[in-house]
């Protein structure tokens, strides 16, 4: 996956807007803007400090962000370079495949996803009410396509499948929603909100996560 599309993914996948990230890692949201287009559109590659923001911000653990830092200035160094020195030196794929390890969803929810396909034959409903293309929908089920949230939330109904269970295998619930998530109850709720929109689903996780936050912060004082 190219560098741009790294940085967008990322972003996706943390259900933020590009603002969002450029007021955490202390640039203009113009910058982000530009680093998410193709180098030929936008002209200009991150920098490598800016690379490790992004890393750092992103990655969950330190051992996260140092293999996302080191995939990111991967790519970038493989657009720096000239063709005939990437041909050359970055061809070998026992090492690639360890820097660009985990660059989709998760297994176990590719997983999970491709087995109600072919249990339930659903998969052309699923692109069409998710509007996932051939492209993007065998990407991600090849596990080079990372899906957002709300389309995440979109799969689950398309398919009648448990919208919790899915954003979990997905990694999409917050810390502190994950043993609320699991309580029966909370089960019950997403349940019964399948007539909200997947947008509208995903800012409603986003809203009670931070409550939660809040009383948390409360709490230690």
């Amino acid at each position: 996956m190219a560098l741009w599309d790294e940085i967008r993914d990322l972003r996706i996948k943390a259900g933020l807007k590009q603002k969002d990230v450029a007021a955490k890692i202390g640039c203009s949201a113009m910058r982000i803007s530009q680093i998410e287009k193709p180098q030929e559109h936008s002209g200009n590659l991150p920098s490598p400090n800016l690379i490790r923001k992004i890393a750092a911000f992103f990655a969950d653990s330190e051992d996260d962000r140092k293999k996302l830092e080191l995939k990111l200035l991967y790519e970038r160094a493989k657009l720096e370079s000239p063709a005939e020195v990437v041909e050359h030196f970055f061809p070998n794929k026992t090492k690639e495949i360890f820097i660009l390890a985990n660059t989709g969803m998760p297994v176990v929810f590719i997983s999970r996803v491709q087995d109600d396909m072919d249990k339930t034959m659903l998969k052309e409903s699923v692109k069409e009410k998710t509007g996932l293309d051939d492209k993007a929908m065998n990407a991600f089920l090849n596990g080079r396509h990372v899906l957002p949230r709300e389309t995440v939330i979109a799969v689950a109904i398309a398919m009648n499948q448990p919208i919790e269970e899915y954003l979990l295998l997905a990694d999409y619930i917050p810390e502190n929603l994950k043993d609320l998530v699991k309580n029966q109850a909370m089960s019950n709720i997403f349940r019964n909100l399948t007539d909200m929109s997947p947008d509208d689903m995903s800012d409603m996780i986003n809203v009670i996560n931070a409550t939660i936050d809040i009383i948390k912060k409360r709490r230690k004082k």
